[in-house]
């Protein structure tokens, strides 16, 4: 067998992260010998076209991860970015944990291995090249895909190196570029597919279709958790284009309800059909829940059940009871959809006892789990297909839809195209937990922070995602994430916190910044009402209590917790974005100003946001200026971080403006974007976007720009009108944005 037809690739894996130790070169041979391509490392492949292929396992569902990661190994490489193209990986589901898609882990987990994937190809190409020119490597430079001779001036195109660099060994310790040596990473490079998304060109989930192909929609009970008593679908049955009625059953571990599918030749079809399908309900327990019902019970328990102890450490209570300058607050935080613009889809496929899937999902490794479990399968029978996914934010964890598609195409033995509309979406979907939380906090006679006391109630998501039952201290923990437990990031030696769980009467899923929107809103809130109450500035306030003599024992503190954290990186952040709204500046008449902070510990990273605001007697808010600053490491892709910071905040100042999710009689009141309002492109106020330029490890980007957006305006409405608000959204308290 020709070397050149003979294809290996073996990987070593620790941890769900490479190990870059000994494997085999993968060698490709198209017909006729073009190209020849050979793949260095499982997410690279060089051909000799000039192509090079760069392999992204992150999901990219908007976020850019598609054009980030493949700069990272471009840039090793010292390949020209014109010859860079970014696919996605195809699953594998012994290396899952690559796939995972949250806590915008993208680039802070993948940066070392994929600057060790290009820097090892670099390697093999010059050694290549100098293996041609009889001469030592270290006199061979790389830049823009090819190999200079540094005495000659000769230089050899990477394509012509192909061939000669998969004979040789992979290096085992490849040498990295100095930062000072970058050239690609740090510049501002657009998303390698705007050119087909402008074209209408990208091919999403809801794009894909199969040959003779049918289509589905779900009817579901408006009640979370309720079942079928009886139903009459004759009229839907008859309809011309109706191929089949089919009982959706109820899958726990795939969170699917209980439905009647209709199954048609085309998406319209379906939905008038689903219209005409006649359902008697039981609603179950739910059936009498309200907002005000469900979130009266939130605060009871805070008051009156025994609280799962999250991190404590000193005597919290003691000290408050104690201490002359105090404050108590109670927040209250309403279900939020997460509301991508297209809705949940699956494509799905069964024959011989197998399946195969079509669709985006941020997790497919727990996918693949749950589905598996779900229909009792060999996991080599279910294959699923990644998709981009138009838009995430924590929905696409979910993968009911999936277990959907895979019962009807089972029944029907058809390819199945399974919808969500737009209104099941936003009626049924994995919402942010409705959350209330009290804290009880308190200075010492040098206006440091003597004790803080964390309690919260609330729908740990996930257990309602993963667990199966019980509800297990790990996954009631993560809803401490944020500040409420050992990551709480100012210094104080007195500081307790608990949460009790309470089952939501709605599915429940991670929402974008997850418990960081809620922890964070509350302790950048308590902050500014302690500066008040020690009559001290607010960004005054905060410098005081990050100041350098009190870093060592936060530090030491967090460490024990096994967290990083640098209060100089946040000190450093909130002096860039107080500077550039004013903070310190003679204000205008009229204008006032709020400040609020989010050092996302978890993401090794840092964000500030500064208001600059107006406030009529009847409540009418005019936001003039906004500042947001991040300090995210060393910048991959700087367009990158403007995109999430700028979706960052549209998303942050809709949901303190006006986002809920209410509930009457156990059913969720909005079905669509009128009804669940976003920020419009005409209300959106002049925003600054400040980048740290920095040369720390990079961390996270996508969620960091989210919370302290509502703390920050809420801070500024308090300094216009004294108005302490604690409760999400601020139209509930009878504020309105103006143009």
């Amino acid at each position: 067998m020709e070397r050149r037809n003979f294809i290996k690739l073996s990987v070593v894996y620790s941890s769900g992260f490479l190990v870059l130790h000994h494997f085999p070169v993968y060698s490709i041979k198209a017909e006729n010998d073009v190209p020849f391509c050979f793949q260095p490392h499982p997410l690279l492949k060089l051909c000799d076209d000039g192509s090079i292929v760069i392999y992204v396992r992150k999901q990219e569902f908007g976020q850019g991860v598609d054009t980030s990661l493949p700069m990272i190994v471009a840039e090793e490489l010292d390949a020209q970015w014109k010859d860079v193209r970014s696919e996605i990986a195809p699953f594998e589901y012994e290396h899952k944990d690559d796939y995972v898609t949250w806590a915008s882990c993208s680039v802070k987990d993948n940066w070392q291995p994929l600057r060790e994937a290009g820097a090892l190809a670099r390697e093999m190409l010059i050694q290549a090249a100098a293996n041609k020119w009889n001469i030592d490597t270290t006199l061979c430079i790389t830049e823009k895909s090819k190999v200079i001779n540094s005495v000659s001036q000769a230089s050899i195109a990477y394509k012509d190196l192909i061939l000669a660099a998969s004979d040789l060994p992979i290096p085992e310790t490849p040498k990295l570029k100095n930062y000072q040596d970058f050239k690609l990473i740090g510049k501002h490079k657009k998303k390698i597919n705007t050119a087909n998304l402008v074209m209408g060109k990208t091919l999403f989930s809801y794009d894909f279709s199969l040959p003779n192909m049918m289509y589905a929609l779900v009817l579901r009970c408006p009640v979370y958790g309720g079942t079928i008593i009886k139903y009459d679908a004759s009229e839907a049955a008859n309809l011309k284009g109706v191929y089949d009625i089919v009982e959706i059953q109820p899958m726990p571990k795939a969170k699917v309800q209980q439905g009647i599918a209709v199954v048609a030749d085309s998406f319209w079809t379906a939905q008038k059909a689903i219209t005409l399908i006649d359902v008697e309900w039981d609603f179950g327990k739910f059936e009498k829940v309200s907002s005000a019902s469900f979130m009266q019970n939130l605060k009871d328990n805070i008051r009156n059940k025994e609280l799962v102890v999250l991190d404590e450490f000193g005597k919290a209570e003691t000290a408050y009871k104690k201490s002359k300058i105090k404050t108590e607050l109670q927040f209250e935080y309403p279900f939020l959809a997460q509301a991508p613009i297209e809705p949940p889809s699956c494509t799905a496929t069964y024959k011989d006892g197998k399946f195969e899937i079509w669709g985006g999902y941020q997790n497919p490794g727990l996918a693949s789990d749950r589905l598996c479990e779900s229909f009792n399968i060999e996991r080599e029978n279910l294959q699923i297909n990644l998709m981009l996914i138009g838009g995430g934010f924590g929905r696409r964890v979910s993968f009911d839809n999936a277990a959907e598609a895979m019962q009807l195409a089972k029944v029907t033995e058809k390819p199945i195209k399974l919808y969500w509309s737009r209104m099941d979406d936003m009626k049924h979907s994995a919402y942010r937990p409705a959350v209330a939380t009290t804290i009880l906090a308190s200075l010492n006679r040098h206006k440091n922070l003597k004790s803080w006391e964390f309690k919260s109630s609330g729908s740990a998501f996930m257990v309602d995602t993963w667990a199966t039952e019980g509800v297990p201290d790990w996954a009631i923990k993560v809803e401490g994430s944020g500040g409420a437990r050992g990551e709480f990031y100012y210094p104080v030696n007195n500081f307790k916190s608990g949460y009790f769980h309470e089952p939501a009467p709605v599915n429940t899923g991670p929402w974008r910044s997850i418990s960081n929107s809620v922890n964070n809103f509350s302790i950048e809130c308590t902050i500014d009402d302690l500066a008040n109450k020690a009559n001290m500035d607010p960004l005054a306030f905060r410098l005081h209590l990050l100041a350098e003599n009190t870093w060592t024992k936060l530090q030491s503190k967090l460490a024990e917790k096994e967290y990083t954290y640098q209060p100089k990186r946040m000190v450093n952040l909130l002096k860039r974005v107080a500077k550039h709204i004013g903070w310190n500046s003679p204000k205008k008449k009229d204008h006032y100003y709020g400040i609020a902070c989010c050092p996302y510990v978890g993401a090794h990273s840092y964000a500030a946001h500064a208001f600059d605001i107006s406030v009529s007697v009847d409540k009418k808010i005019k936001i003039h200026r906004v500042v947001a600053g991040i300090d995210c490491g060393i910048v991959i892709n700087p367009d990158g971080v403007y995109a999430q910071m700028e979706g960052a905040f549209i998303w942050a100042l809709s949901a303190v403006l006006r986002g809920e999710i209410t509930l009457s009689n156990g059913i969720v009141q909005q079905a669509t974007f009128k009804q669940y309002d976003v920020l419009r492109y005409d209300e959106m106020p002049p925003l600054e976007i400040i980048i740290i330029n920095s040369e720390e490890t990079p961390g996270s980007v996508g969620e960091v720009g989210v919370p302290s957006v509502a703390p920050a305006l809420c801070n500024a409405i308090f300094s216009a009108t004294g108005d302490r608000i604690t409760k999400l959204p601020i139209r509930n308290n009878g504020y309105e944005l103006i143009k």
